[in-house]
């Protein structure tokens, strides 16, 4: 038993003694210690003693539940203090973490908040583990820089101006490090739709780490003057074997593919349901081998209306196959077999088919035929066929004999061979690539529009003639209709400044 003692008393029999500054209260205190030690109250049926206190004082012992003992005491104040933390709590909103916060891809700010979010990327890893966050677009770029030691590039995924769906970066020479970064950024971005890549020192394996994040959502894919390699073709196969698959423009110019992989990825075209409508597989090595596969991709596909064979080694028994296919085709509307060989007869007849397919195809808009070795015999004859063609607006024949003119024929001058070529122009669809004036003309290239001219005179002037500056002002007859006035359409790269109209 505990007894709390006051320092006014002092203790019966006990060597301490504490002197009390009142004498008359030391002899109630020893009679209550003289209960205290009595034998009985060590029995449990023996109540406690209540200590005697006088009626005048207060008692100096009191009984306290321990549930008040250990509460705090609080003050009104507090309280108040208290209920106002909690209401500014509840109105002030959450503050985001790093990556819950939406962060521009494309604009003014874009590139810096990009490399801020560099500066912070340890304390959003750690943000993103804790909470269970997913990782934004520049966080798995930012990531993925640092465990390969690469910079923090942008990658054409964050820029000033453009299109947040395309993503351009022709000509940086990044490697298939930086690649695989630009990869781990597409994750989580699925709304990029078109990749030009080209140039960019892409190996097999860079090949095949962008090759298997953007099979499913690429329309455009550049992926020329790299080199793939096979395992790159072999992703690519797969990649077109998707139901999802979505790629309507593939070019692989300048891959050194060769013909057992260009033949390979054709087949798989074939073999599967495809939305391909341009295809561009030039400088890649081939030869007369791809012939039969080629005829029957154009056969076949029916989607395909650009094809691009530029600068291979297809000489004239393979060339007699892909015009034999191009003569029966009804979808393709640009063609471009320049700098291959077809002029190389070998026991074929590459040029009588050529013929054919000018004097008969109705679809065909553009045609570049430059370089391809053709005798003068053969140049005359294609100039025949021609003259039949209404609807190409745009032929090259470059480095063989003859010019266009700006009408469009095929004139051959036979005691002038045209000049050797360097590097020519390259048709891009129906695209206008240049302002420039060529010896010979191409309407669509130069960007040449029809206009229609109208006299109406006053009095007798028939015949009426213009002269055009890109003529070498040739006249061009102007006939008389039946409402009395002169009408002609007129293709050419007009300027009104150096029309000039006669009439005599």
């Amino acid at each position: 038993m505990h007894i709390g003692l006051s320092n006014k008393f002092s203790i019966y029999n006990s060597k301490r003694k504490i002197t009390s500054l009142h004498s008359n209260e030391t002899e109630e205190l020893r009679r209550a210690l003289s209960i205290a030690n009595s034998p009985d109250l060590h029995r449990k049926d023996t109540p406690l003693p209540q200590l005697y206190s006088p009626a005048a004082k207060k008692p100096m012992f009191q009984r306290v539940p321990r549930s008040s003992v250990l509460q705090p005491l609080i003050k009104e104040d507090d309280k108040a203090n208290d209920k106002d933390i909690i209401k500014q709590l509840q109105e002030s909103p959450e503050q985001k973490l790093e990556d819950q916060i939406q962060k521009p891809l494309v604009g003014s700010q874009s590139a810096r908040s990009y490399f801020q979010h560099y500066k912070v990327l340890n304390k959003v890893k750690q943000q993103n583990e804790y909470h269970k966050i997913n990782e934004s677009i520049q966080t798995q770029m930012l990531k993925q820089a640092e465990s390969s030691d690469a910079l923090p590039c942008k990658l054409g995924m964050v820029k000033m101006n453009g299109n947040e769906s395309q993503v351009t970066i022709n000509n940086h020479h990044y490697g298939d490090k930086y690649i695989k970064m630009l990869s781990e950024g597409l994750r989580q971005n699925q709304g990029v739709k078109e990749f030009f890549l080209s140039n960019n020192r892409i190996k097999q394996n860079g090949a095949v780490s962008i090759l298997s994040q953007i099979g499913k959502q690429a329309i455009v894919l550049d992926l020329s003057k790299n080199e793939i390699g096979q395992l790159g073709v072999d992703c690519l196969c797969q990649q077109l074997q998707l139901r999802e698959n979505k790629i309507e423009i593939l070019s692989l110019e300048d891959n050194k593919l060769g013909d057992k992989f260009v033949i390979k990825i054709l087949k798989c075209l074939l073999s599967t349901t495809n939305k391909v409508k341009s295809l561009n597989i030039s400088k890649n090595y081939l030869t007369n081998e791809v012939a039969d596969t080629l005829k029957d991709t154009i056969l076949q596909l029916d989607l395909l209306e650009e094809l691009y064979l530029h600068w291979n080694q297809i000489k004239g028994s393979g060339g007699q196959k892909i015009f034999e296919a191009l003569i029966e085709n009804k979808t393709m509307v640009v063609f471009d077999g320049s700098w291959n060989c077809f002029g190389i007869i070998e026991k074929s007849n590459c040029t009588q088919k050529i013929c054919e397919f000018l004097i008969g195809n109705k679809i065909m808009l553009h045609c570049d035929l430059s370089a391809n070795q053709f005798t003068l015999q053969d140049c005359k004859l294609i100039a025949t066929s021609l003259k039949q063609n209404r609807t190409i607006y745009g032929f090259h024949f470059n480095g063989n004999w003859g010019v266009i003119d700006p009408r469009g024929f095929l004139i051959i001058d036979e005691n002038s061979q045209q000049k050797p070529l360097g590097e020519t122009p390259r048709i891009k669809g129906l695209d206008q690539i240049t302002t420039l004036r060529y010896e010979s003309v191409c309407w669509i290239c130069q960007g040449w529009q029809e206009q229609m001219f109208e006299w109406t005179p006053e009095g007798e002037c028939d015949p009426l003639f213009l002269h055009m500056d890109f003529e070498d002002y040739k006249q061009v007859y102007i006939p008389k209709k039946l409402d009395n006035l002169y009408k002609a359409s007129i293709n050419g790269a007009f300027r009104t400044d150096v029309i000039s109209i006669y009439y005599y």
